[in-house]
């Protein structure tokens, strides 16, 4: 878990791609909305808070979108979690498909693209477009699809510049953080 915490101290101060936060700001906001969504899912709000860890970690000029993040930044961040931190498959998984979950918003809702901030529409272009009609339906079948579609609007919501519970959230989400790992590490 140290390993998260340098990241962010590392990187979490980074303007996060094209938005009006910060990578750190980013995280606290996206768990705070799963918190509100669904408080007694530690798995969920983890998977939210790291989202985006995949974006602190590529520093390679051929890993990046232009000036927009890391590329395929959900697998990097999935594997991240699940190689080296060691979380759940359930958190991974959601982290690995926010951005699948963009795709196919784009694909079964055209009005849903134009909802889109500036940078998540550049980004979307660097993710593979909207997903085709076999993968939309790939996607739909894995038993927790609404909730990625749920972790897209955390996403989307975490951009709020009015927002101050920084620091007494994060520590919230730190210690959630800690106790999965506890409760999951087999000895």
């Amino acid at each position: 878990m140290e390993s998260i915490r340098l990241l962010f101290q590392k990187h979490g101060g980074s303007e996060y791609y094209g938005e009006p936060v910060t990578q750190f700001q980013h995280a606290v906001q996206a768990a705070y909305c799963a918190e509100q969504y669904a408080p007694n899912d530690a798995e969920l709000i983890i998977a939210a808070f790291l989202h985006d860890i995949g974006h602190l970690l590529g520093e390679k000029q051929e890993d990046l979108m232009g000036n927009l993040g890391v590329l395929r930044h959900e697998h990097v961040g999935a594997e991240y979690l699940r190689e080296k931190i060691g979380l759940s498959e359930r958190i991974c998984y959601l982290v690995k498909n926010h951005v699948n979950a963009k795709r196919y918003l784009t694909h079964v809702d055209k009005d849903y693209y134009n909802r889109l901030s500036d940078a998540s529409k550049q980004t979307l272009v660097y993710q593979g477009g909207p997903m085709n009609n076999e993968e939309a339906e790939e996607f739909r079948s894995h038993p927790d699809f609404e909730l990625c579609l749920r972790m897209r609007t955390f996403d989307e919501a975490a951009k709020d510049t009015g927002f101050d519970q920084y620091d007494e959230k994060a520590e919230q989400y730190w210690t959630l953080v800690k106790k999965h790992l506890k409760e999951t590490r087999i000895d």
